[in-house]
């Protein structure tokens, strides 16, 4: 028998089987107790520990294998929010390049109705400056003829005038009758130039 085995029998037998049970059963795991106890050879005891050693490591490896399937599952919810919110991005960049497409459509659309707004501008201003010369020469070429018109008058009264002393009615009569034809032709020629500064 080892000596640490006569030293636990000894202690058993002086200070009591029951003590030393107490103490290696509170102190020290079954098998290292009833090793000490003598109740286990040495070799039990290795095939226990080895026991003991083989279960330790099979559950540091089912806590490890565990460990790695849920962080996998972590990896893999994770991977699945990524593609979750790339598809998102992807729409988000897609909406975008939409709303610039029509951005610069209706900038152009607009460029455009601006080119015509000036063309119009232009024209008008140009249609005015146009009328305003033709009312110009217009009011002129009715000065004109109101002038003429005048004239005509003053020298029907003078005529009226002249045959009031006049013996021969008869040259009166022509001299008024081409008086009145100048005043005639002084007419359509004025009613010529209206129509023509109206149309």
């Amino acid at each position: 028998m080892p000596w640490y085995n006569k030293a636990f029998s000894w202690v058993a037998e002086n200070v009591g089987s029951s003590v030393v049970g107490k103490i290696c059963d509170a102190a020290l795991p079954d098998a290292v107790s009833n090793f000490f106890r003598g109740e286990e050879s040495q070799e039990d005891l290795h095939t226990k520990r080895s026991e003991l050693a083989q279960k330790t490591l099979s559950d540091v490896e089912d806590d490890a294998k565990a460990a790695i399937d849920k962080q996998k599952s972590h990896l893999e919810a994770s991977r699945r929010s990524i593609e979750k919110a790339q598809r998102a991005l992807d729409r988000q960049n897609g909406d975008l390049t939409k709303v610039w497409s029509q951005v610069n459509e209706t900038a152009a659309k607009m460029e455009s109705h601006d080119l015509v707004l000036d063309d119009i501008k232009y024209s008008f201003l140009g249609l005015s400056a146009d009328i305003k010369t033709n009312l110009t020469e217009f009011n002129w070429e009715l000065s004109q003829l109101e002038e003429t018109q005048k004239a005509i008058l003053n020298q029907l009264d003078k005529v009226a005038s002249e045959m009031k002393d006049q013996v021969k009615v008869a040259a009166a009569e022509q001299a008024a009758w081409e008086a009145q034809n100048q005043i005639v032709r002084f007419y359509e020629e004025f009613q010529l130039h209206v129509s023509v500064a109206t149309a």
